[in-house]
């Protein structure tokens, strides 16, 4: 049964689709993920159109989506029991560069957002106004066209902010192949001592043969100041996607902040699988517009950590970018991981 749109005048409330029975999935470690529910959004709403990013205010039960087409953040009230939500009012982002808005956080004063174009991460009041950059290493001027910065989130109070190039800079490796993954560098700004340390983390190989595939980091969520998970997104034409989350510890120091390049001896950290989409239980699911593993998948890009329910398990929010394509779907999605 698949999710409707009903307007109430200028807003569009959209049902919250529930299994009767919630699917379950374990990943290799023991991880139980179930899926709570999805929303497709109208794909006629300018709204709903290519989100990237994603951040979760816990105050006021609202996600805040970044569009990568036009500067602005979409607002998504949630009800208490996760089942409706609705568009709240659009705010406008006022920056002075080229626009492709990928990554969101939410401070208790505003944003901070990330422009693949740049690429920039700038601080944003809470009416989309610019108030300061936040400098990027020097070596991100070897950025990859459309593989920068993808993702962004908060830790420890707004103390620790991290972000990732999507794929490889040119010199620190190939770009991601079906026989080996990309390195990239994830990078923590400490606000309080202005201290920057990046970790090198590989992604998996592409995940299906085809031409035109590729694999990067898509998104970051932080679960504390040394502890993050990490969003792969993964698209072979004419195969469809892989979306799969993994953990990952930052506790050990790292110094590659000081390398100029990487190569294939430089560490990377050790990463666990949280969750595989392909393995969930797509009962319910509608069609897919495209080929697809399975019904759940489309190309997911924002990740958010929502709130611990009441057994312990966490929420979790992801957001796929429908980039305007009739075979793409606009889609919340709503998991519970139990073990994070």
């Amino acid at each position: 049964m698949p999710c409707y749109a009903r307007s109430f005048g200028a807003i569009a409330l959209l049902t919250l689709v529930l299994p009767l029975t919630v699917a379950h999935a374990r990943s290799a470690q023991g991880l139980t993920s179930s899926v709570l529910g999805w929303y497709d959004l109208p794909k006629d709403d300018e709204r709903s159109q290519e989100l990237s990013g994603l951040a979760w205010d816990p105050e006021t039960a609202t996600l805040y989506a970044i569009t990568d087409d036009a500067p602005r953040i979409v607002r998504l009230n949630l009800s208490e029991d996760f089942r409706s939500v609705s568009f709240g009012e659009t705010i406008t982002v006022a920056v002075p560069d080229l626009w492709d808005g990928e990554g969101i956080a939410r401070t208790s004063t505003g944003f901070f957002i990330t422009n693949e174009n740049g690429p920039h991460i700038y601080e944003l009041d809470l009416a989309g106004q610019l108030v300061s950059w936040v400098p990027v290493p020097g070596h991100f001027n070897r950025i990859r066209p459309n593989l920068s910065l993808e993702s962004l989130t908060l830790a420890d109070n707004g103390r620790y902010l991290f972000t990732a190039n999507e794929q490889a800079l040119v010199g620190d490796g190939p770009r991601s192949t079906v026989e080996s993954g990309t390195i990239v560098r994830i990078v923590r700004f400490d606000r309080a001592t202005q201290e920057t340390l990046e970790w090198a983390y590989q992604t998996d190989p592409i995940f299906a043969s085809g031409d035109g595939g590729d694999n990067g980091v898509a998104e970051l969520a932080a679960l504390s100041g040394s502890d993050l998970l990490v969003l792969e997104r993964s698209f072979v034409p004419n195969v469809g996607n892989s979306i799969r989350i993994y953990r990952v510890s930052l506790a050990e120091p790292s110094n590659i902040f000081e390398l100029d390049v990487l190569t294939s001896d430089t560490p990377v950290v050790a990463k666990t699988l949280v969750v595989d989409l392909a393995t969930l239980p797509d009962v319910g699911f509608p069609q897919t517009l495209q080929p697809q593993p399975n019904r759940i998948l489309d190309n997911f890009e924002g990740l958010a950590l929502g709130p611990a329910l009441p057994d312990g398990r966490r929420v979790i929010f992801l957001i796929s970018d429908n980039n305007k394509r009739a075979t793409q779907i606009p889609r919340l999605l709503t998991l519970a991981v139990a073990g994070l």
